[in-house]
């Protein structure tokens, strides 16, 4: 019996990878007329472009230091409209953020964070920055800053365009960190402004 279901696992895995191939841009890489892809495809960090970017950085300005904290999402699923069936995967990088009074000393204070309720909801935001890194040393994306007035008060918050460009052969590891407007908060004249920096040089721990 456990010999049948060693080959039944290992026939169902075979055909689940036959059916997924890897590319590295979910864009340039999708020759198709549809979108998403008619089959499962895995857009896979191949090269390892997200590495550099992975852990903490920190910008310090007076007794206050912005935090940034990025990790790595592995073969996220994204199904279709109706949630039935998978129409690609996806690595993503996804992070949080926190502006720090006096960090590191006993009268720390986490003055705002990104790790919040989602508007009145009970549910944690489990990102706030969703992106990916296609060439060496620059990743694009997008973020919510969820601490800009109405403090929170809508389940979509300000969003904004984001890009790090990790600086070449710097020691310790520095990178500019760039926050844009999005077209929708432009044209939807909402009169209300970043709270976290969008434009520093972050310096990575």
């Amino acid at each position: 019996m456990k010999q049948i279901f060693f080959i039944l696992f290992l026939a169902t895995n075979t055909i689940f990878a036959q059916q997924i191939s890897e590319y590295k841009n979910i864009y340039s890489d999708n020759k198709s007329f549809d979108f998403p892809p008619a089959n499962p495809k895995y857009y896979k960090d191949l090269y390892h472009y997200f590495d550099p970017f992975l852990g903490t950085w920190k910008y310090t300005s007076g007794n206050k230091t912005f935090v940034v904290t990025l990790w790595k999402d592995e073969m996220r699923s994204y199904k279709d409209s109706e949630g039935l069936s998978v129409k690609f995967y996806s690595d993503n990088i996804y992070g949080h953020y926190k502006m720090v009074q006096d960090f590191g000393t006993l009268n720390q204070q986490i003055l705002y964070t990104s790790e919040i309720n989602i508007g009145v909801s009970s549910t944690q935001w489990a990102t706030v920055i969703f992106a990916s890194s296609t060439i060496p040393n620059k990743l694009n994306g997008h973020l919510f800053d969820v601490n800009t007035e109405p403090a929170n008060s809508v389940y979509w918050p300000l969003r904004g365009f984001l890009t790090m460009t990790i600086d070449s052969g710097s020691n310790p590891v520095t990178a500019h960190w760039k926050v844009t407007d999005s077209e929708e908060r432009l044209s939807s004249g909402k009169n209300y402004n970043f709270v976290i920096p969008t434009d520093i040089i972050l310096t990575k721990e």
